[in-house]
């Protein structure tokens, strides 16, 4: 009878196909997570930035923290969880609300991602002028 040799190479090639294959797929998710949540990050800059804005020209400290977590509630950004904004008058500042005085409008959330495994910790602290005042001229 004969024996036929077995030929290890072929089925080693394969193998590591598979290997490397899987490996790169990997790095593929990885890379494509890691630009998902930049791209979050940058929205959350965005719509910080804009909340931001918009509650300078508030006339009350109390009005400015209703509107930012009206607008705060109004946008829906995929990935982020538990989104709060606080606002508070900044150090050396007066602490009443009147043209000229700065506030603090802090962000803070978490960001979630599936493909990076990880979650990342999203904090944005912002100083503002205010623009408006409750006094008339």
């Amino acid at each position: 009878m004969f024996k036929r040799k077995i030929d290890w190479r072929k089925g080693t090639t394969f193998f590591e196909f598979a290997v490397i294959s899987v490996l790169l797929l990997s790095l593929l998710l990885v890379i494509v997570g890691l630009f998902i949540k930049r791209f979050t990050v940058e929205r959350c800059d965005m719509y910080a930035d804009a909340i931001a804005r918009d509650v300078i020209t508030c006339t009350s400290l109390d009005e400015a923290r209703d509107r930012a977590n009206s607008e705060l509630s109004m946008f829906e950004l995929p990935y982020v969880e538990e989104m709060n904004v606080t606002i508070d008058y900044a150090l050396g500042s007066n602490r009443e609300w009147k043209k000229g005085n700065y506030i603090v409008i802090s962000f803070s959330g978490k960001i979630s991602s599936v493909l990076t495994l990880t979650d990342t910790e999203y904090n944005d602290d912002i100083f503002k002028m205010i623009e408006n005042s409750n006094m008339t001229p």
